[in-house]
């Protein structure tokens, strides 16, 4: 008889006795697991199974269905645990559940006694979320000021006459609820553990001594054990930094550990009190592994909170090097101020026994840079297996496949053998080459070329990488200027990124231009001959370095008002013949100052703008990106710029928002100006390359129904030549795989390319939002040329668009699918949902004010296609 998993962690002899209890076995999810209908409430209906379609890190989830259309007033999924008599601290799992606020959880305790929790799922998503449950935590403070938050009730009863109302300590039973609406409801659970007391742990840190930080921490900046909120016990460490001190470090970083090679999981209680504009503002706890010299030989990102979050507890699995023979753990606060705090610091190890696979990287390339291929150019790939041994001959081949988005294979898998071709850097090297030639790949669609490694002691190794099809960018026909999009990165300097931004469409390219403070004020440009020579304008930094005066930095005293002025006389004479035109000059970078720093600023402004005017009256220049500030407009900033910019990395409303503000302080003070924003973005991390393409459609929109005159998605790259990088907060915006220094696309690139080349020079002309929910924007050229783009937030409808006069359109797809498409009955028949569509056709610059049915749609698909079945 097979043992449950649980049971089997529990059994496990040495001191790698399993910590976290897996309550869904990865090789039988639904063993143990049942469903309820409520039967007291009759009419609900219930199944439960496990669904291989929606995993979460590859494992299977249970997928709960509770329909409620004809009555009832629960529905549940449950398990009985009582045989692994387990001392509950916590529980947590990955929940997706689509469009619900609330769920409900009711945990056993050894009395017997049920526990019934209401949780709050807030803001609503419709990705996967981790859900955390601290049981010991939220009985200890229930009715005080440190209580658990996310909880909108509880409710208690069952167990012994007369016994206590708190938790036992044992977990009997855990049950998932949901109900209310009265709809049919899905919810999928993955990956649901149980933290128990028992255990082994490496190393960890609850802080229970306040005041000075423990034995063997260090410190920069502010950083102290306090009492003021703690995730348990008296005491949390809280490194805080002040407006005075923004350029300061501020940091801890913990004594080291012994470490051995291998896989351990790194965790911690963490809370955010920060000022975040983007991500980027945030608080980062980092794993770094030592060898035994000291030296830091790797750092592994755990965690990057920011904005304001309460108490949330994280966990991450770290495969450490074979070097490692110690580890520590270091927290900073990032480019902004406030507090992060952090409690129940723990390491402790999954598996040291286990060797690394020997194939620790498969590089994955194409000719074509980013992997967007010309429709007429080699469709070959590279394949670039390394390893740390010699491959045995069995080993010494790749199976390899074309898949979409959604994972469907384009063609039957193939394999391949790899043939040696020497080492570099001690790595062993294995090549070979595929021709995708003979494939029926459509042009503008996005797909995926999978390849594995099988190895003899380890599982297969498998890597992967992004590519399309497309055809040079139709705005390369148009004046820089007329296209209303400008490019930022990470780092402005990588010439890949300059050329992907070219490769996309955007005809303005940011770059790092600057001139030193001192005479002869030596001028910067790193990148303007490759702009240049694309044809494209340029988007410069202020060539007198203001950004220092907004962050204070060290000698930004020498930043007079002659210094300004002769950086940009500098700048200008070495690069203002730049062609094409216009020159932009962004003035500075998300300043924070208050008070008399912010007059030191506008002061700088003007004397920049004033000499940019003198020297080149065409350059146009964009005000520093900060958001709607009456302090900035009662100094006068607004008279240093011919248009505003702002960054902003929230909901397309909060873009309207910001641009409304924007606009009543323009009528405020009297000024008419265009709005800019050269960043705009998604705090991506943890979301679907589907999820930030789709709001990158409803930003775009946004942004120019609200009357944005231009704007630059951020962010496309940054080098990760080791390949470390993926699935970390920096990484998540990037429109491009860097892993290796071979740039792969993603989704949301094939998404700005089509939204680029799309909207063009076209004008915003119309936008609007019918009854059912159906929102839709169009943009226009004098030609006659439209652009739609429609979605719903919630649900899917087969509509008919009317489309006056129109005989057909060109339809795009999320994933880059496209189709022309003639209408019928005056109108263009088309299944709108969550993805927006992108529609092009000639005609009026109008909306139809209702929507109607489609003629014909389809009533019901199979929940799977397979490839070669019926």
């Amino acid at each position: 008889m097979r043992l449950p998993l649980a049971i089997a962690c529990l059994l496990l002899s040495g001191a790698l006795a399993a910590q976290d209890i897996p309550l869904i076995d990865p090789a039988d999810p639904m063993q143990g697991w049942k469903s309820n209908n409520g039967a007291e409430f009759p009419g609900a209906k219930v199944s439960l199974s496990a669904d291989p379609t929606v995993q979460k890190d590859g494992k299977t989830s249970l997928k709960l269905t509770a329909d409620l259309t004809a009555g009832g007033n629960y529905c549940d999924m449950s398990r009985d645990v009582a045989a692994l008599k387990l001392e509950v601290e916590s529980v947590s799992f990955w929940l997706k559940a689509p469009g619900l606020g609330g769920l409900g959880m009711r945990l056993i305790d050894g009395s017997g006694r049920c526990h019934q929790i209401s949780l709050k799922l807030d803001p609503v998503s419709d990705d996967w979320r981790l859900v955390t449950f601290p049981i010991a935590r939220f009985f200890e403070k229930r009715g005080t000021a440190e209580a658990v938050q996310g909880v909108a009730r509880y409710e208690s009863w069952g167990g012994p006459k007369g016994a206590p109302d708190g938790w036992s300590g044992q977990l009997k039973a855990f049950v998932l609820l949901t109900g209310r609406p009265k709809q049919s409801t899905d919810i999928w659970v993955a990956d649901l553990v149980a933290s128990v007391r028992a255990g082994t742990t490496a190393w960890s840190e609850g802080f229970e001594s306040a005041g000075a930080l423990p034995m063997g921490w260090r410190s920069e900046g502010a950083a102290a054990v306090t009492g003021q909120s703690a995730f348990k016990g008296s005491n949390a460490l809280v490194l805080s930094r002040t407006q005075e001190r923004r350029e300061q470090p501020c940091s801890a970083t913990s004594p080291t550990f012994a470490v051995a090679p291998g896989v351990w999981e790194v965790s911690a209680a963490l809370a955010v009190d920060l000022e975040s504009p983007d991500a980027s503002y945030c608080g980062s706890l980092h794993f770094e592994a030592v060898d035994g010299t000291g030296k830091t030989i790797d750092s592994t990102e755990i965690a990057t909170p920011f904005g304001r979050q309460a108490w949330q507890v994280v966990k991450k699995q770290v495969r450490t090097p074979f070097q490692t023979r110690a580890g520590r753990l270091v927290l900073r606060i990032n480019k902004t101020i406030g507090s992060f705090s952090a409690d129940e610091l723990a390491v402790k190890p999954l598996d040291t026994a286990r060797r690394a696979p020997a194939v620790d990287r498969i590089v994955l390339s194409t000719p074509a840079l980013g992997n967007l291929l010309l429709p007429d150019a080699p469709r070959t790939w590279a394949i670039d297996v390394q390893s740390t041994r010699e491959l045995a001959e069995a080993e010494r081949s790749v199976t390899w496949s074309v898949r979409d988005y959604w994972g469907a294979e384009i063609a039957a898998p193939a394999t391949i053998a790899v043939q040696a071709d020497g080492r570099e850097k001690n790595r062993f090297r294995y090549r070979a080459s595929v021709d995708l030639a003979g494939l029926p790949l459509e042009l503008g669609r996005y797909y995926e070329f999978h390849a594995q490694v099988p190895l003899a002691d380890n599982d297969p190794f498998r890597n992967s990488a992004g590519f399309a099809i497309l055809p040079v960018a139709a705005s390369k026909a148009f004046p820089p200027a007329k296209i209303p999009f400008t490019a930022r990165n990470w780092d402005n300097r990588i010439g890949e990124y300059i050329r992907l931004a070219d490769r996309l469409g955007v005809r303005i390219i940011g770059l790092w231009g600057s001139a030193e403070a001192k005479p002869p004020h030596k001028a910067h440009a790193p990148g303007i001959d490759l702009v240049a020579q694309l044809d494209a304008a340029v988007l410069t930094g202020c060539p007198a370095r203001i950004n220092d005066i907004e962050y204070q930095r060290q000698g930004y005293e020498q930043w007079t008002d002659a210094a300004i002025r002769g950086a940009v006389r500098s700048w200008f004479a070495a690069y203002g013949a730049h062609q094409p035109k216009p020159i932009v000059v962004n003035l500075g970078n998300e300043p924070h100052g208050k008070g008399e720093i912010v007059k030191r600023q506008v002061a700088a402004y003007t004397s920049a703008y004033d000499e940019i005017k003198k020297v080149a009256p065409d350059a146009i220049v964009v005000a520093t990106s900060v958001e709607p500030n009456e302090e900035y407009f009662a100094a006068g900033y607004q008279n240093a710029c011919d248009a505003f910019d702002f960054h902003i990395y929230e909901t397309p409303q909060a873009i309207r928002e910001t641009i409304r503000r924007y606009r009543e302080l323009m009528r405020k003070h009297g000024c008419e100006k265009p709005i800019w924003s050269t960043e705009i973005g998604l705090n991506s991390q943890g979301l679907t390359r589907q999820h930030i393409a789709s709001d990158m459609v409803r930003k775009y929109a946004a942004f120019f129904a609200e009357g944005g005159a231009n704007l630059g998605w951020f962010d496309y790259l940054y080098p990760d030549p080791e390949g470390k990088a993926l699935g970390t907060s920096g990484d998540s915006f990037n429109m491009f795989d860097s892993r290796y220094l071979k740039y792969a696309a993603r989704l949301d690139a094939i998404s700005c390319y089509n939204l680029t080349n799309g909207i063009l020079d076209k004008a915003f002309a119309a936008e609007r939002t019918w009854p059912d929910g159906t929102s839709a924007c169009l943009w226009r050229d004098e030609r006659g040329g439209c652009f739609l783009a429609i979605w719903r937030d919630q649900g899917r409808r087969e509509i008919l668009l009317p489309l006056p006069g129109v005989q057909e359109a060109r339809v795009v797809r999320i994933d880059g699918r496209s189709a022309t498409l003639r209408t019928v009955q005056g109108g263009l028949a088309i299944g709108v949902g969550a993805d927006p569509l992108l529609i092009s056709y000639q005609g009026p610059a109008t909306l139809p004010e209702k929507l109607g049915d489609a003629p014909l749609w389809i009533l019901e698909a199979p929940a799977r296609l397979m490839r070669g079945a019926p």
